[in-house]
């Protein structure tokens, strides 16, 4: 039964940002066939991931780095401040160690290699929504 929550309640709600159209759509469907999560929003660009975020107040938001205009680093950084307890998950091609730094010390939960990212995807984005909840509404 790896598919449930481990708290019994509704499927986390997750947002998913990337400039890729069909990466999008891909992780759209592999959220879509889990029970555990609910995609409630799509967006293309940093700007739309913000706006998406104030809109749905998700439980989750995985994120591209590299998109045109307000790139990852900056959503991560404005979605973590207006959203302590939000799960931000960072998926990127380009892995940096740099950025890897600078991800975490910006507030992403977790990053992924989009190589890796579909293998992990799940497991990982379940793990870190449960670590967040715990976190903040069972503390």
């Amino acid at each position: 039964m790896g598919n449930e929550r481990s708290d019994g309640c509704r499927p986390w709600s997750v947002v998913v940002v990337d400039d890729e159209e069909d990466l999008r759509d891909l992780m759209e469907v592999i959220l879509q066939v889990d029970p555990r999560f609910d995609p409630v929003g799509l967006a293309a660009t940093g700007h739309e991931a913000v706006r998406l975020v104030r809109e749905t107040h998700p439980d989750a938001v995985i994120l591209d780095l590299q998109m045109p205009g307000l790139d990852g680093l900056g959503a991560v950084r404005v979605i973590r401040a207006e959203n302590p307890d939000i799960c931000i998950m960072v998926l990127s091609a380009f892995p940096d160690p740099y950025t890897l730094a600078d991800v975490i010390e910006l507030g992403a939960d977790m990053y992924l290699n989009k190589a890796k990212a579909f293998a992990e995807l799940l497991p990982s984005l379940a793990a870190t929504c449960e670590m967040r909840r715990l976190a903040f509404h069972d503390s």
